[in-house]
């Protein structure tokens, strides 16, 4: 009998031992609770758990956490437009669950800052602006001073702006200034400027928060009598393409260098000599490519020409527009994938009219933007996303006003549609800043019963969101809004007022 007693209470100590052994550990949840969610928001919790959060309300991570250990929540993805909040979003797990909460909103239109040089006389205009991947941009104009020129730039950055930098002086004339962002706080500006009565190419370059002194990229130039400002493009790598007009003696050519590593390549003709061109601009991507444009002058008729850099080389001039009869400032982009859109307006009988054409591999035949025919459709800008997808906004006349239009493409042109108000006053020049990821901010002045005033309106691949007005409330005049966009959906807007003087002023999209 004591036999069997000690074999039972044996069994059932190891019974109960084993019972004790596959006992689950406590664990906990991390919560999320969510609100002002318009599109949806990726969550990671200590860099690898991932929760999507599509809406409003409450959720929770997969991987449960027991007690002691910490957790880390940060916001991986959200809609491009919206900044996103979290609350207790780091901590340890303490014998419950973790209790985080995530607030979104649209990111919003700053008060118009004027940004122009105060202790001087008013009389600024030229203005231009870039942005950084990181939410940081840095904008320059010219400001007139005593007879002199000079050219001024501004950074913001950590959510205000810094002092203004005089870039360059001249008591003989400066052209219009052309600016690029490479790497986070590194710039490049490119501007004519005239020295002993001739007009030269000169840069600067912005790194570690200063200008460097100015200096010459070309000899004397002959342009032909136009200072359209040189086409300049720069990537995060800090590659930059420049290009610019110059008649050497039987016809203006079209001009091109490289910056890399800090130094200029020798300067190198892009167009074929057997016609002449103006008006460049240029487009650079992230691998080094680039897509140059101009408008080519040949026998009295005007024409479109391109030529592509890849493998090392400027690949020659092709021509992708029929003849037409007007000048003309065409608009380039190129995208990561070699993709490239050029945008024009030219004559039609009686009006002029935007084209635009595609390159993936070969170059599409030219295709008309839009088809009102109550009047003149003119200054074209174009983007291109990585997808492939192009983005074209300008302005058309239509019932006896000027408006807004834009065009959007992916695989074919969908039809042309009005993007600004119905204000009953003229809308000007349109500005558009493209976003790799397929978002864009377009810019421009119209016409209002309270002045001409800057209105705003975000794309998100394609689709517009209502304009806003971001100049500040009373009576403005304003002119010739720039735009730039960050990867961060942030964006600064930079125009110029006239009220009897001339003043840069700026908003930031944060």
């Amino acid at each position: 009998m004591t036999v069997r007693l000690f074999v039972f209470a044996s069994i059932l100590a190891i019974l109960l031992l084993a019972g004790c052994g596959s006992q689950t550990p406590v664990t906990y949840a991390v919560k999320v609770t969510a609100s002002g969610i318009d599109g949806p928001v990726v969550l990671r919790n200590n860099g690898s758990d991932t929760l999507t959060v599509p809406a409003d309300g409450a959720y929770a991570f997969a991987k449960k956490l027991p007690d002691g250990a910490a957790y880390q929540v940060e916001v991986s993805e959200r809609p491009f437009f919206r900044n996103c909040v979290l609350s207790g979003a780091a901590g340890t797990i303490q014998g419950k669950d973790a209790e985080v909460d995530l607030a979104c909103a649209a990111k919003a239109w700053a008060g118009a800052q004027e940004l122009g040089d105060p202790g001087t006389a008013p009389g600024a205009w030229s203005l231009t602006a870039a942005a950084w991947p990181n939410g940081d941009a840095v904008v320059a104009w010219q400001q007139t001073q005593g007879g002199v020129y000079r050219l001024y730039a501004r950074v913001f950055s950590g959510g205000s702006w810094g002092a203004a930098q005089k870039v360059a002086e001249s008591s003989e004339g400066l052209g219009r200034p052309a600016l690029a962002t490479g790497s986070a706080g590194r710039a490049l500006l490119v501007w004519y400027e005239k020295l002993g009565g001739q007009f030269q190419l000169r840069w600067s370059e912005l790194a570690g928060g200063a200008w460097s002194a100015p200096a010459s990229l070309t000899g004397p130039l002959n342009l032909a009598g136009s200072l359209v400002p040189p086409g300049l493009d720069m990537n995060a790598s800090d590659e930059a393409v420049v290009v610019w007009p110059h008649d050497p003696g039987g016809g203006v050519r079209i001009y091109a260098r490289r910056f890399s590593s800090g130094a200029w390549s020798s300067p190198v003709t892009v167009d074929d000599g057997t016609a002449q061109g103006i008006y460049p601009a240029v487009a650079l991507a992230a691998d080094g490519a680039a897509l140059a444009a101009w408008l080519r002058v040949d026998g009295g008729q005007f024409y479109v020409s391109t030529s592509r850099f890849q493998s090392g080389a400027w690949q020659g001039e092709e021509v992708v527009s029929a003849a037409f009869g007007s000048q003309t400032l065409p608009s380039a982009a190129l995208n990561g994938s070699g993709r490239g859109l050029v945008a024009w307006w030219q004559a039609a009988p009686g009006e002029t009219k935007v084209y635009a054409v595609t390159y993936d591999g070969g170059w599409s035949s030219p295709e008309l933007l839009g088809s009102d025919a109550s009047g003149n459709a003119a200054f074209p800008q174009a983007g291109m996303d990585d997808a492939g997808r192009g983005l074209v906004v300008w302005t058309q006349e239509q019932g006896g006003t000027r408006v807004v239009a834009y065009a959007t493409y992916e695989a074919a042109w969908q039809t042309a549609a009005v993007l600004s108000p119905a204000t009953g006053g003229d809308a000007e020049r349109p500005s558009l800043a493209l976003d790799p990821s397929g978002h864009a901010v377009a810019l421009w002045a119209q016409a209002t019963q309270v002045g001409d005033v800057v209105y705003a309106a975000r794309f998100s691949q394609g689709s517009p969101d209502a304009p806003e007005v971001i100049t500040a409330p009373g009576v403005v005049q304003a002119v010739e809004p720039q735009a730039a966009l960050a990867a961060t959906g942030d964006a600064v807007a930079l125009w110029w007022q006239d009220a009897g003087n001339k003043r840069i002023f700026a908003s930031v999209l944060r």
